[in-house]
């Protein structure tokens, strides 16, 4: 064995090692950890908070109407809601259509520029009217009592932040949820709901959760994760965060094309994330700082890290046969991957295929995702043209 093969060696089972830890990690030790251990619940009958719904919406007048019969239907106390549409100089008929809505108690704001999810939440959290603030997208359809079952829990003063759960669906129509998407999905839920016997969640889904106002935290220009950074402020503030499983939220997929860029976009926002994420955890003491590093931190580098460790593999072929038969292995995904996206193009998903190729899918965009931070990022997206 030369000198190359020996660092090689290093490398790979040092990279295999930490993909290892960034995937099942805080599944395996917080299982082994908080076994016997329930989250804390809160009566049905707690106190309702007043909450101020704050929808960021751009261009979003294909949803936007649905969205506020959806909100306005749900079984909420209508004098403990506020509902503000914050209209993101859109240039379609989103604010024509909130405008109709304004006789049932709907609020539009227009922003005076472009600022994107993040700049809205830095400029207008501060002024929501009451305590509570959720946070909803414009394509996120709530189930009923979702919001009633999310805004319970901080009837506990301990509670600074609850996340709602999110499913995915292929259509309106469509019931059945993507199965690539649908087993990374299962496989978050699950690692939520153990953090929830410690009240330490450190990610929520970003499309519906809420928060108290007086935790809140600028985010800043620079995009981030605001589904990690604001938990993880929360943790670091003394207060406890909550999944809500029962508080559902349903997302329609996009076509694969923008689900592509979406999962750039959110690749460069992680690696925009990783300092920070490791510099407040830092402060919330060591529990969230293991917890954000091997759960957020590594998956993050995962991408990078599998890349590196088939680097390493390469001058390890020629050693007996244990690094043959992974190789192998790593073939065999990648064939799967190959079939379960032809099976996409043709409508079918089949499930082990389909979620070969979406663990390729998220792993090639954060590839590109690389690319697009290094040359800089926008603050903000721009919405593709329906087609």
């Amino acid at each position: 064995m030369n000198a190359l093969q020996l660092t090689a060696q290093v490398v790979f089972w040092l990279t295999l090692g930490l993909v290892f830890v960034s995937y099942f990690g805080v599944s395996i030790i917080l299982t082994l950890a908080t076994c016997g251990r329930k989250p804390r619940d809160i009566p049905s009958d707690a106190p309702l908070p007043r909450l101020s719904i704050l929808i960021p919406a751009y261009n979003e007048a294909r949803v936007i109407g649905e969205k506020l019969r959806n909100m306005l239907a749900q079984d909420y106390p209508s004098e403990l809601r506020d509902i503000v549409v914050i209209s993101d100089q859109s240039t379609d008929a989103t604010d024509e259509t909130v405008k109709s809505f304004e006789g049932a108690g709907v609020k539009l704001i227009r922003t005076e520029k472009r600022l994107g999810k993040f700049g809205i939440l830095d400029a207008y959290v501060s002024q929501m009217q009451n305590e509570i603030v959720v946070i909803i997208d414009a394509n996120m359809m709530l189930a009923s009592g979702a919001l009633r079952n999310l805004a319970r829990y901080f009837a506990d003063s301990e509670v600074g932040l609850a996340g709602g759960n999110t499913i995915f669906k292929l259509s309106i129509s469509d019931d059945r949820p993507p199965k690539g998407e649908l087993i990374y999905h299962n496989f978050e839920t699950y690692s939520k709901t153990l953090m929830n016997r410690l009240g330490a969640v450190v990610s929520v889904y970003g499309g519906f959760y809420a928060f108290r106002k007086a935790l809140f935290r600028p985010i800043g220009r620079k995009p981030v994760h605001d589904d990690v950074m604001l938990p993880i402020e929360v943790l670091a503030a003394g207060y406890r965060t909550h999944f809500t499983e029962n508080a559902v939220a349903t997302e329609i997929i996009a076509s694969s094309r923008k689900e592509f860029k979406r999962h750039i976009r959110l690749s460069a926002y992680s690696l925009n994330s990783l300092t920070r994420a490791l510099k407040i955890s830092a402060k919330a003491g060591p529990k969230i700082f293991i917890i954000v590093f091997v759960n957020k931190v590594l998956r993050w580098l995962s991408p990078y890290l599998l890349g590196l460790m088939c680097l390493a593999l390469i001058p390890l072929l020629k050693l007996g046969l244990v690094y043959p038969f992974i190789a192998g292995i790593i073939a065999f995904g990648i064939a799967g991957a190959a079939l379960g996206g032809l099976a996409y193009l043709f409508g079918f998903h089949i499930f082990i295929i389909s979620a070969m190729f979406y663990f390729a899918f998220i792993n090639f965009a954060a590839y590109i995702g690389l690319f697009r931070w290094l040359g800089g990022i926008k603050p903000y997206w721009t919405q593709q043209r329906k087609g």
